[in-house]
């Protein structure tokens, strides 16, 4: 599934379920819900639960999709998985950096292209 299919499935969901789809509402009981799952995914982690830590970190990542369609849907916010793919192809060129020399490494692409010329 991918977080779009993920963000429509959970909007469908709580319709589905009655629960308030008005601004106020719906993002007061997203981020109460978000913050009640991530105590549940700890939880399952201190207690060696893997198998409930995947299923409990489902039910974040469906209330951080139910938060960002929120931010979309009334304040124009960017579709989130275009947010997250700036924010890895940010990520990654922060991790190229050379420690030593605080330069970018080149990337194994620019690397290969350098063999083929």
């Amino acid at each position: 599934m991918t977080l779009d299919e993920i963000q429509q499935w959970e909007i469908d969901f709580a319709k589905r379920k009655g629960v308030p789809q008005d601004y106020e509402t719906a993002l007061n009981f997203a981020v109460l819900k978000l913050s009640e799952e991530t105590g549940e995914v700890c939880r399952g982690i201190l207690k060696e639960d893997w198998a409930n830590v995947q299923e409990e970190c489902f039910d974040v990542l469906s209330f951080l999709c139910k938060i960002t369609y929120l931010m979309q849907e009334f304040h124009g916010a960017e579709k989130w998985s275009d947010v997250c793919a700036d924010k890895i192809a940010l990520v990654e060129k922060r991790a190229k950096m050379d420690p030593k020399t605080h330069r970018m490494q080149k990337t194994a692409t620019e690397l290969a292209d350098e063999k083929n010329e």
